[in-house]
């Protein structure tokens, strides 16, 4: 309950003393920055929003620098480009619509479990198709 009543709020102090409103997307950073020797102490830490953290660190580290890592961490972060794009795993898929159906779990992963077995490549429609099949057997042979 005691952070509901603590509004965080970023530290940054612009050069007439006036402190930033910033509330939200605050991250706690070092004042001293732990790649110079900053010591990892509670004392050491602020809240800064997005805009400030980036500015102290241009200002600490350089624009140049700032530049470089965003790029090296953009090209670590970037999905790997493939051929053919990722196959949809109709079986998780169709678990869960069987389930909303309200067939049973348990009964719904066996079902599904045969029809994994089989060597078909299975395609949403006739997954389903298969499994309801195996779900009510009395419904086919009324």
């Amino acid at each position: 309950m005691w952070i509901a009543k603590f509004q965080a709020q970023c530290t940054f102090l612009d050069s007439e003393g006036r402190r930033c409103s910033e509330r939200r997307f605050l991250t706690f950073e070092h004042r001293l920055p732990y790649a110079l020797l900053g010591p990892p102490t509670v004392d050491n830490l602020c809240l800064l929003c997005q805009a400030h953290n980036f500015h102290t660190a241009c200002q600490v580290f350089g624009e140049a620098f700032i530049a470089k890592k965003r790029a090296e961490r953009a090209v670590r972060v970037a999905p790997a480009v493939s051929e053919a794009p990722e196959k949809p795993d109709f079986f998780t898929k169709g678990q869960f619509a069987l389930c909303r159906m309200g067939f049973r779990e348990r009964d719904v992963r066996q079902a599904l479990t045969l029809l994994r077995r089989e060597p078909a490549e299975w395609e949403a429609e006739p997954l389903l198709r298969a499994a309801l099949a195996l779900l009510t057997p009395a419904a086919r042979t009324g």
